[in-house]
């Protein structure tokens, strides 16, 4: 099994030269990955593929919410630069399906799934090879209810709109990922906060935990 590190430099010699791989750090959300474009000095957003920017450690990708705009932007990402990348990880907030859950923690996650009978609750999923033993939901809309968070946390923690799309695509081209959620609701909880007022701040918190369990 692969083990890769934040930015590994693997030999790949195409007409005798030598290519570094990097980490591929996705966000569905500009202001979810905020404070990381205030701390490193990232080029100009690559022209072929619109929400990739790169900088000496790693690139990051901006793909928007949901899974269409996952799988458009991450296949055409790994279609063009396969080779520069050496593991994909997923960032940003989400909500908490099991009570036992804090708000403002980030989690990684084991396994990442994508109900496909919503009347059995009959998922596919992806084992990612955390550490944690934690389960995140892919969603396609975002759960309103309280009601319906219960009926979803029989079978997860978190919930989310992208892990399980990225998760598929990764597993297409062979790439190793991780998946990291911070918790910034419980859906069908009212929340306080507004969630544009508190990006600076989620981002801050998941930039924190990407310097000290990641890079």
């Amino acid at each position: 099994m692969f083990n890769p590190s934040h930015s590994v430099l693997l030999i790949q010699r195409q007409k005798g030269s030598i290519l570094r791989s990097k980490a591929l750090l996705i966000f569905a959300h500009r202001g979810e990955a905020g404070h990381f474009f205030k701390v490193y000095p990232y080029r100009k957003p690559v022209k072929e593929i619109p929400g990739l920017y790169e900088s000496d450690n790693h690139l990051i990708l901006i793909t928007g919410e949901g899974g269409e705009n996952v799988k458009i932007s991450l296949q055409t990402v790994l279609n063009l630069r396969q080779l520069d990348i050496a593991e994909i990880i997923n960032m940003g907030i989400a909500g908490a399906l099991n009570p036992k859950l804090d708000l403002n923690e980030p989690y990684e996650i084991r396994y990442v799934l994508k109900i496909k009978d919503e009347e059995e609750l009959e998922s596919e999923s992806f084992d990612i090879e955390s550490e944690s033993a934690l389960k995140c939901i892919t969603a396609d809309k975002p759960i309103s209810s309280s009601a319906e968070a219960i009926r979803l946390s029989e079978i997860g923690d978190i919930v989310d709109m992208e892990a399980w799309y990225i998760a598929k695509v990764a597993a297409f081209h062979d790439k190793q990922i991780r998946v990291i959620k911070l918790i910034s609701d419980y859906p069908g909880v009212p929340n306080p906060g507004n969630m544009v007022e508190q990006a600076p701040r989620y981002s801050h918190m998941l930039y924190k935990y990407y310097e000290s369990h990641i890079n």
